[in-house]
């Protein structure tokens, strides 16, 4: 498993190398990204109360899409962020890339569960 320390080294060198922190700019395009997926869950969900007439169908399928959604977009995310052997930037893309994807795919796998489950 791969841990994350923090070393002590204050940064610079005779070669006058640079470096950078990113874990600020992942906090904040996270905290960001999780109130959207809320708020988009919270509406999906509404609406399939409003079509079913309560928590039906809809409802809860969008209960479950919107749950792995976000675990896919975590465990993604994190994956992707392995991106950091390319350097800072494939940090930051491999982490948004891994989290797109992951939430992409689970959405699409948990809505094929519930469906499996609910014929």
């Amino acid at each position: 498993m791969l841990s994350h320390y923090a070393s002590g080294w204050g940064g610079g060198s005779r070669a006058g190398i640079t470096t950078y922190s990113m874990s600020r700019y992942g906090r904040v395009l996270g905290k960001y990204s999780n109130i959207g997926t809320g708020l988009l869950g919270i509406y999906n969900i509404g609406t399939g109360m409003v079509m079913d007439g309560g928590y039906g169908y809809n409802a809860q399928l969008a209960t479950a899409q919107t749950a792995g959604g976000w675990l896919g977009a975590y465990y993604g995310g994190k994956l992707g962020a392995l991106g950091l052997y390319f350097g800072p930037l494939g940090s930051i893309v491999g982490g948004v890339g891994g989290a797109v994807i992951g939430g992409f795919a689970g959405t699409s796998i948990c809505s094929n569960i519930y469906k499996y489950f609910n014929k």
